[in-house]
């Protein structure tokens, strides 16, 4: 039995068809590597947003604290934060 042989346009479309594949696999390679690049970021992002949350409650109690501070000391009212006057309720 003797061997076949492809004509040269019939190769050409067959390493046209492996190279279009092997490119695919390439960029879909790149994408999942940014996939996980990106999930590693997300997960940054999330466990500083954890700890930003954290520092606004604290922010919160110590206003607290000083709000009841000076209700105390001047009675309830509105403070112009520029000024520092008070206006009474």
């Amino acid at each position: 039995m003797q061997n076949k042989q492809l004509t040269t346009e019939e190769l050409q479309q067959l390493t046209e068809l492996q190279s279009n594949y092997s490119k695919i696999y390439f960029e879909i390679g790149q994408l999942e590597i940014q996939k996980r690049e990106l999930n590693e970021q997300l997960e940054t992002v999330s466990k500083n947003q954890d700890f930003l949350y954290l520092d606004i409650k604290k922010i919160q109690e110590k206003e607290m604290v000083l709000a009841n501070n000076l209700n105390e000391k001047y009675g309830k009212g509105t403070i112009d934060i520029n000024t520092g006057e008070i206006t009474p309720l």
